[in-house]
């Protein structure tokens, strides 16, 4: 055999192992519950109050793994590529703080701070309401209201992962699941009830995340809900992990979830 016959042979497999080591590997944070994502010149900072009945909880889709997110301390996703600013998406869905709102942000009533490098795709899934929101500000009553008509139930960020092994949520010991059969990640983060609530427990809850941004008032203005999406539109993210941890004993069946979401600071 000729050294350019022999050369021939042997490049398609040196292809085909090359291929399966450069499978690329995507993580998706799923937010559950009640948020603030600011978005900074550097990157993302996720914060919430604190909330009677809330658990705040982050890790695979796995009760038996998730990790306990502590009062006052700092946590940061490592390992993941990033974009240098935050890329643009579909915001009909969003509760969305504008720079220009009458408000002051005090990030120091969180419970916790998460830092974030700014992902390749936000996507708000499992929506809620149709009118749009609104905002009303008459700075001479002191008066800022941000009514919410409309709203997504889970917020997905996504990013592409270079080495899995160097994948952490740094301040837990959260252990990166990658399904097989799609090259994906799933970490959740929820800040939520355990148990079903009623509409009130969400007006509530909406009063403490409007201390973080006093005088603005964020109110509630919808009672609906939504079903699990057929299909997420997320690679990789199976409808069933659209749940919030009220609706695990019944698998999302006849489920209220309760309309906590993310206010996105910009």
């Amino acid at each position: 055999m000729s050294a350019a016959a022999a050369a021939s042979s042997f490049l398609p497999a040196m292809i085909g192992c090359c291929h399966r080591a450069e499978k690329r590997i995507t993580l998706n944070v799923i937010l559950h519950g009640l948020f603030v994502l600011n978005f900074t010149n550097l990157g993302l900072e996720l914060y919430t109050p604190f909330v009677d009945d809330h658990i705040y909880r982050a890790g695979n889709f796995d009760a038996k793994g998730l990790q306990h997110l502590h009062p006052e301390k700092i946590y940061r996703l490592r390992g993941v590529s990033h974009l240098s600013a935050a890329p643009y998406f579909d915001a009909t869905y969003n509760i969305g703080i504008n720079s220009t709102y009458c408000h002051v942000f005090r990030p120091q009533y969180s419970v916790f701070v998460i830092e974030l490098p700014f992902p390749e795709t936000i996507q708000l899934i499992r929506t809620v309401g149709h009118d749009d929101n609104t905002y009303y500000c008459d700075k001479t009553k002191n008066i800022s209201v941000y009514t919410i008509n409309r709203l997504s139930l889970c917020q997905v960020l996504s990013y592409s992962v270079p080495r899995v092994e160097k994948l952490e949520l740094v301040g837990t010991e959260w252990d990166p699941y990658v399904r097989p059969e799609t090259g994906t990640v799933s970490l959740h983060i929820w800040a939520e009830p355990l148990q079903r609530m009623t509409y009130n427990h969400a007006q509530k809850a909406y009063a403490k995340l409007s201390e973080m941004f006093a005088p603005l008032q964020l109110k509630l203005n919808t009672n609906k809900t939504s079903p699990l999406d057929p299909n997420t539109g997320v690679y990789g993210l199976s409808p069933e992990e659209e749940q919030g941890l009220s609706e695990w004993p019944s698998a999302g069946e006849g489920s209220y979830p309760t309309n906590c979401s993310t206010a996105m600071l910009r």
